[in-house]
């Protein structure tokens, strides 16, 4: 996996890495930039915050979302940056064309590693970006990404198709990596069967899947705290796609149950075993 190393850059020496979550809110606390700031911490990576927009939602719903102003989003990465600064910036609901723009025209360095998770659904199936937003995803902001970590249904929607086979998926994952990122996760979550698997390909030609048993469960915030357990890895990919949810697993067994509306399914599946396949 040479080559994704070199994407996503040597681990930071001595100490968990520094996360800018770029990203909207949820009140539940089920999804959004407090699951990913829930999985950094238990990680022990320090979280810095970037609210792109606040949304009403609960577990069936999303009611209303206030878009931040484009100019406000820009002061609050100058800000991050500044202090206390970063080692990897991970995006989640953008919300709106002009936050994509300031998100992509940020000042980020060639030590900063990006991270992409493209939240353009809720899992309640609200729209979060508008088809202009999505094409501006593609065109400036995934080009700049060391990894991007769509679901099945935000894939399809990126590439504006169906994806009915493992085969689909592994080609759209394969089409989305032209577009200039270093590597593409495609998480399983969403899919049918006893296994959730994911696909990773790389820009220089790896591709593995990663199996894991299916749990029964319906929960919000599983593809946040994904990819922020990957930005915290002391690691990168693979195995750093499965090692953090194993560690955030174990982590969390001792924390007080939540209602299962509440569940963030990514930490709940820590607790499984997972395996990789060359494909």
């Amino acid at each position: 996996m040479a080559g994704v190393e070199a994407w996503l850059g040597e681990p930071v020496a001595d100490r968990a890495p520094r996360v800018l979550c770029i990203g909207g809110t949820d009140p539940t606390g089920g999804a959004g930039l407090a699951a990913d700031v829930r999985a950094l911490s238990c990680l022990g990576s320090y979280a810095a915050t970037v609210v792109t927009a606040v949304t009403v939602q609960t577990s069936t719903s999303v009611s209303d979302i206030f878009a931040v102003p484009a100019s406000i989003v820009r002061a609050q990465i100058a800000a991050a940056l500044a202090e206390p600064g970063c080692d990897v910036i991970k995006t989640g609901m953008l919300g709106g064309e002009d936050a994509v723009r300031a998100v992509a025209e940020a000042p980020f360095g060639p030590t900063h590693r990006l991270i992409v998770d493209p939240i353009v659904s809720s899992s309640s199936g609200r729209r979060l970006l508008s088809n202009e937003g999505i094409d501006l995803l593609r065109s400036l902001l995934l080009p700049r990404a060391a990894l991007v970590t769509p679901n099945r249904p935000e894939l399809e929607i990126l590439l504006d198709r169906k994806l009915l086979t493992d085969e689909d998926v592994q080609l759209g994952a394969s089409e989305l990596l032209a577009t200039g990122c270093g590597a593409v996760l495609v998480k399983g979550g969403h899919a049918e069967g006893e296994s959730s698997t994911d696909f990773l390909v790389t820009l220089d030609g790896d591709s593995c899947k990663i199996e894991r048993p299916r749990l029964a469960t319906r929960a919000r915030g599983t593809g946040c705290t994904y990819a922020a357990a990957i930005a915290a890895g002391p690691i990168w990919l693979p195995p750093a796609a499965t090692v953090p949810i194993h560690e955030l697993g174990a982590r969390m067994r001792a924390r007080p149950r939540l209602p299962a509306s509440c569940w963030t399914g990514a930490i709940k599946n820590g607790c499984a075993r997972q395996s990789f396949s060359p494909l």
